[in-house]
C-alpha cells in the first residue's frame, strides 16, 4: 500500500466520523423535538380549560370584628376579574348553581349590588332569595362557601364568591351593566362540586350573607350550681337533679350591618330521635350569659344550655343536629355537633 491510498484512507475515516457525529447530534435533536410534541400532546388531552386558579384564590371564610362600615364608594376604576367557580348539582330542588369568586378593584372602596349582575338566562343576582330558601329548607347552607349578597369592603381590592343559580344543564353567561365588555363563562362540567359540603358543624362560620355571622363551640358540661333562675324581679338558685347534666354550647355572632339579631330558640335534635330544648332566657349562669332573647346589633357572645339524663355508668353521648331559630328568619339553622359529656 502506498503513500496515497493510506491518506485516502485516513480522510476517510475523518468523514466517516465526522457523518456520524453529526448523524448523533441530528437524532439528538429529532429526539428533544420529539419529546417537546408529546409534552404538548399531552397537556391538550388533560384539559381544554381556560386556567384555573389554586383553590387559596377563594376568600377564607372568617368571623369580621364587628359591623361592616360600607363605604359610600363611587366605584371609580372599577374592574372585576373572574378568578374562580364551583359547580353544585341541587338535591331536592329544581335547580343547580355556582359559586362564583370574583375580584373587585376599586380606586376608593368597594360597594356593589348584586342587582348590576345578571345571566343569561335572565336571572338577577340581587333577587335569587327563592332559590337559597330552598337550599337552607333543605339543609344546605351557602353561608359554608362564603357567599355574599353584596359586595362590600373599605379596601380598593378584594376577592367576593357570589350565588349563581342555573336552571339549565348547559353553560351559562354572567354579565355586569357597569362594565358592558365583561363576560364570564360558566361551564358545568368544570369544579363540579360536592353540595353536601354546605352542611354547617361545630366552630364553622355560619352566616347568611346579608345580615349576621355565628360560630358554635363543641359542647362542655356545666356544674348545675353554676346556674341561676330570674322570675320576676327576684334571681333563685336554678336547682338541677344529680341525675342530670346541663350542656353549654357558645356562640359567637356578628350582625354585618348593624340589623337586631335576635335567636328566639333553639333545639337539640339526636340521630336516635330524642330532642332537647335549650332552657329558657330566664335561666342564665353568671359568666356564661344566655344568649336565647338577646338583641345583638354590634358583635356579642352567649350560651344555650341543655339538660339530659346521665349518670356515672351512662354518661350522655349523642350525635345530631343544633337547630336555632332566629327572628326575622323563617327557616332554621341546622348545625352537626356532637352533644357529648
Amino acid at each position: 500500500m502506498d503513500a496515497c491510498d493510506i491518506i485516502s484512507i485516513d480522510m476517510k475515516s475523518k468523514l466517516d466520523g465526522k457523518i456520524i457525529g453529526i448523524g448523533i447530534v441530528i437524532l439528538a435533536l429529532i429526539i428533544v423535538a420529539a419529546l417537546f410534541v408529546v409534552n404538548l400532546l399531552n397537556q391538550s388531552f388533560k384539559t381544554t380549560d381556560s386556567p384555573r386558579p389554586v383553590q387559596s384564590q377563594s376568600p377564607q371564610t372568617t368571623m369580621v370584628s364587628g359591623p361592616l362600615d360600607a363605604p359610600d364608594s363611587e366605584n371609580d376604576g372599577l374592574t372585576i376579574e373572574f378568578m374562580d367557580s364551583r359547580y353544585y348539582h341541587g338535591e331536592n330542588v329544581d335547580f343547580d348553581f355556582y359559586v362564583v369568586t370574583l375580584r373587585v378593584t376599586t380606586t376608593d372602596g368597594i360597594n356593589i349590588d348584586l342587582d348590576h349582575f345578571t345571566t343569561s338566562e335572565g336571572i338577577n343576582l340581587a333577587k335569587t332569595q327563592q332559590y337559597s330558601t330552598q337550599l337552607e329548607s333543605n339543609q344546605f347552607y351557602l353561608g359554608k362557601a362564603n357567599v355574599v349578597y353584596q359586595l362590600v369592603s373599605v379596601e380598593n381590592t378584594a376577592l367576593f364568591n357570589i350565588f349563581v343559580p342555573t336552571t339549565t344543564s348547559s353553560p351559562i353567561t354572567l354579565s355586569c351593566d357597569l362594565l358592558p365588555d365583561l363576560s364570564i363563562q360558566l361551564d358545568p362540567t368544570h369544579n363540579i362540586s360536592d353540595i353536601h359540603d354546605l352542611f354547617y358543624g361545630a366552630n364553622d362560620v355560619i352566616s347568611d350573607g346579608r345580615t349576621y355571622q355565628l360560630t358554635v363551640s363543641e359542647t362542655f358540661t356545666l356544674a348545675g350550681d353554676e346556674l341561676v333562675q330570674t322570675i320576676g324581679n327576684e334571681t333563685y338558685t336554678y336547682a338541677v337533679p344529680s341525675t342530670i347534666s346541663v350542656f353549654a354550647f357558645r356562640l359567637d355572632a356578628v350582625s354585618l350591618f348593624g340589623d337586631e339579631l335576635i335567636i328566639e330558640s333553639a333545639q337539640y335534635i339526636a340521630d336516635d330521635g330524642q330532642v332537647f330544648d335549650a332552657l329558657g332566657k330566664d335561666i342564665t349562669a353568671e359568666q356564661y350569659p344566655n344568649i336565647i332573647g338577646m338583641t345583638i346589633t354590634d358583635k356579642s357572645y352567649g350560651y344555650l344550655f341543655f339538660e339530659a339524663y346521665s349518670n356515672y355508668n351512662n354518661p350522655v353521648s349523642y350525635s345530631g343536629q343544633l337547630h336555632l331559630k332566629l327572628a326575622s328568619h323563617a327557616d332554621e339553622i341546622s348545625v352537626k355537633v356532637d352533644l357529648n359529656a
